[in-house]
């Protein structure tokens, strides 16, 4: 995450330069999303895929310490658990990733249009 000027010690906060409002249609991978823009579709780049499993579980075996963090974009929400019901592999590699020593960290943030707040420490 850059580093930015802190409003208070713990928090952090991500400027985003150049938003344009826009309505999320779906992701057809990891990488592409397609938005509504001025009513044409259009298909962005994913900057952050949030996907390294397999890093995670290498550096756990290696005695590394691991951790996977869940940025939650939702203000009043600490805590996050897998939808296994819609995704029951994310459930299982989450409880595995676990189990060989991955520390799980929930960071709670507020997003506003051009910036990502994160409290640090809750």
């Amino acid at each position: 995450m850059k580093k930015g000027r802190c409003r208070r010690p713990g928090v952090r906060r991500m400027r985003y330069g150049r938003v344009i409002k826009g309505i999320f249609l779906d992701r057809p991978n990891r990488f592409v999303a397609r938005v509504q823009l001025g009513g044409r579709t259009e298909t962005v780049h994913v900057k952050n895929t949030g996907r390294c499993r397999e890093l995670l579980a290498r550096a756990a075996q290696e005695g590394c310490h691991a951790a996977v963090a869940f940025v939650i974009q939702m203000d009043g929400v600490t805590l996050v658990r897998p939808n296994t019901a819609t995704h029951p592999e994310f459930g299982t590699a989450l409880r595995a990733a676990q189990s060989a020593g991955v520390e799980v960290v929930y960071l709670p943030c507020h997003v506003e249009p051009d910036a990502l707040t994160v409290a640090i420490g809750g």
